[in-house]
């Protein structure tokens, strides 16, 4: 009897081990994970290569490296009959590790089909820097060369095109500047065509209420690339000499300024009873056509304002007040500049009054209360570009009259009208307009500099 068990026992021992052979594809988003698999009982590798693909403090337990899951990883291993779950680990640079228990019993109830969603395995990033330096990594070199690739000839077709509006511009340009020189006998400005210091003017370009502004050239080379703006004093306006003083005073402020957006002087002078500022050429056009009947965009507004807000606080810095900020002081060049002019009002904030006898200097529309009471302060110049901001929102200024004197009134006495009833989509500017607009110049905001700031948050 105990040699009967012992031929079943030899039997039964030398009889092989039952074994399944297990096939699942594995698909992962992003492609070119690493699948690790864990069979358990499985011996540990002495050197895994998917070590390598492991963050730091990731322990691999024992297992097998099956391969890259990119388009689908075929999976194919036998594994003993009793085996009820094995694990995969799914390992990317860039990525989380991913751990995912498979239980074989349920699998092979489905017909050695994953239950669904069971072979498709979505990886996290480890942050969007490392999605972007993995996106790069992958498709750098072909953004690279489809970027050149695109580019280049885009880039010599517009240099073709400006080389050709150059060569064109040029001709008009000599042929318009024969034509101009040459003045007509019944010409009622007997200016245009003449020499004034190194200059031949050619053209008026406006007239003030003190002074006429040309266009002028080199008169050593005619190069209308050189041309500039020369503003000449009225000559009824020339035999006062308060306002030659005046005059004077504005060469000596623009001297003084040094702005990107703020318009330059090259020199000026007298000649023949003339005084004359040379300055530089805007070709372009006043913020005042810009001004919309409905209102801009807060977006485009800040476009137009910011660069003004940045010139007048350069001002404000070296002790000048504007005085007189309106859309028709402020040109926008053809190329998008911006560019402050007219500082012919601006005085230095020490006086306490803006002149001696106190009589009031500025634009009704823009004015602040307390320049109207014949004080100077820089906040003047905030409560100005204040009623410029709502002015481009709404299409209309907060207070507004025919009548200058009634106009006045409103600024001195007049809360500021409700933003949100003539925009209620730009409630949000309100009180940060209000404080500008505020009576008195303390209640606005400290400089202007904290005034942008404010709308900028706004955007």
């Amino acid at each position: 009897m105990l040699f009967r068990l012992s031929l079943v026992w030899l039997l039964l021992g030398a009889w092989p081990v039952r074994a399944k052979q297990e096939s699942m594809v594995v698909h992962t988003k992003p492609s070119g994970a690493y699948v690790f698999l864990v069979v358990h009982g499985k011996p540990a590798a002495p050197d895994d290569p998917a070590k390598e693909f492991a963050p730091p403090g990731f322990a691999l337990p024992p297992g097998d490296l099956l391969g890259r899951a990119d388009s689908g990883t075929l999976i194919t291993r036998n594994l003993p009959a009793d085996q009820s779950e094995i694990t995969l680990i799914l390992l990317r640079r860039h990525c989380h590790p991913r751990v995912e228990k498979v239980d074989l019993q349920d699998w092979r109830g489905h017909g050695q089909e994953l239950p669904i969603g069971g072979g498709a395995y979505q990886l996290q990033y480890l942050s969007n820097a490392e999605a972007w330096k993995d996106f790069l990594e992958q498709r750098g070199f072909q953004l690279g060369l489809l970027a050149v690739l695109i580019l280049t000839p885009v880039s010599l077709y517009v240099r073709s095109l400006r080389r050709r509006e150059e060569l064109a511009a040029a001709s008009e340009l000599k042929a318009s500047m024969v034509t101009e020189l040459v003045v007509p006998s019944a010409s009622q400005d007997p200016l245009i065509g003449s020499r004034l210091d190194d200059y031949r003017i050619l053209q008026l370009l406006g007239v003030g209420g003190m002074a006429r502004v040309y266009r002028g050239v080199p008169e050593a080379t005619l190069d209308e690339s050189q041309a500039v703006a020369i503003k000449i004093m009225n000559a009824d306006m020339s035999q006062s000499p308060e306002l030659v003083k005046r005059f004077d005073r504005e060469r000596k402020v623009y001297e003084g300024l040094h702005h990107p957006n703020i318009v330059k002087v090259f020199g000026a002078g007298e000649q023949a009873g003339h005084y004359y500022m040379v300055m530089e050429l805007i070709r372009g056009h006043s913020l005042r056509q810009e001004v919309d009947s409905d209102g801009i965009a807060p977006k485009k507004m800040m476009h137009f304002m910011a660069p003004i807000f940045e010139a007048v606080s350069s001002a404000h810095k070296k002790g000048l007040v504007h005085r007189d900020l309106k859309p028709e002081n402020v040109m926008l060049s053809y190329d998008g500049k911006i560019k402050v002019m007219d500082f012919g009002l601006a005085r230095s904030h020490d006086f306490s009054q803006i002149t001696a006898t106190g009589s009031v200097l500025g634009t009704p529309a823009y004015i602040a209360p307390e320049q109207i009471n014949g004080q100077l302060h820089p906040a003047s110049d905030q409560y100005a570009l204040g009623v410029m901001c709502w002015e481009f929102l709404t299409g209309r200024r907060p207070f507004e009259d025919e009548n200058p004197i009634t106009l006045i009134v409103k600024h001195l006495s007049e809360p500021v009208p409700s933003l949100a009833q003539r925009r209620p989509d730009l409630a949000k500017f309100a009180k940060v307009l209000e404080r500008m607009l505020a009576k008195k110049p303390e209640d606005r905001f400290r400089d202007l500099d904290h005034a942008l700031n404010s709308l900028r948050y706004l955007l």
